[in-house]
């Protein structure tokens, strides 16, 4: 089972900074299809600082579009923590939908900044580091040629890279699909991972 501490340390989603647990959620939720664009996640103090000399210190009052105060407990540091506060960027109401898919793990989050609607603060650390061990990888008992051949197509097309290379994964993973079908037939859906296995390959052929 993956550790706490590794689920606590930091990484990057999209070329964003958050804790590994955040990393991986996300990651499940764009395999599941839900968009959301992340504008900040985990901040460093200097990051925090930096921010207050350019905006001030919030204040609900007055100053509404402020920056949090700098210490180890402020929403996007929570030092020591996984579960800190990310920036869901409003379009298309990906926040909202992000927010949907961490509740529908367990994970409670909070747009609780009145005036920042893209401010997404997760209230809890344990919710989010059970559901990050279950989402881990969700490939994990497909067989090794599926695993490669799914994550290098999400890679290429999340890039939108080598339409020549997606098309060949594509073909592969059709025949496969076709394949598990027709033993389904036989056995029964029930074995294998075959249900799970047929959905990740026809989400993407």
């Amino acid at each position: 089972m993956i550790s706490t501490a590794s689920l606590r340390e930091s990484t990057k989603f999209r070329g964003v900074r958050v804790s590994r647990a955040h990393a991986i959620v996300m990651e499940a939720a764009a395999a599941a299809k839900v968009f959301f664009k992340l504008n900040s996640g985990r901040r460093l103090m200097t990051e925090q600082e930096q921010m207050v000399r350019e905006k001030g210190l919030y204040n609900s009052r007055t100053n509404p579009h402020g920056a949090a105060r700098p210490n180890k407990s402020a929403p996007h540091i929570k030092q020591g923590f996984a579960h800190h506060a990310n920036d869901v960027d409003t379009l298309k109401g990906g926040n909202r939908a992000l927010a949907r898919f961490y509740a529908a793990s367990g994970i409670p989050v909070a747009f609780n900044v009145s005036t920042e609607a893209w401010h997404m603060d997760t209230t809890a650390e344990q919710p989010l580091l059970d559901a990050a061990r279950k989402l881990e990888d969700p490939l994990r008992l497909y067989p090794a040629d599926e695993r490669r051949w799914i994550r290098e197509y999400d890679e290429l097309r999340d890039a939108n890279r080598d339409l020549d290379r997606r098309r060949v994964l594509q073909r592969v993973m059709k025949t496969r699909r076709k394949s598990i079908w027709r033993a389904a037939q036989d056995s029964g859906w029930d074995r294998l991972q075959r249900r799970a296995r047929y959905h990740s390959l026809l989400a993407r052929t």
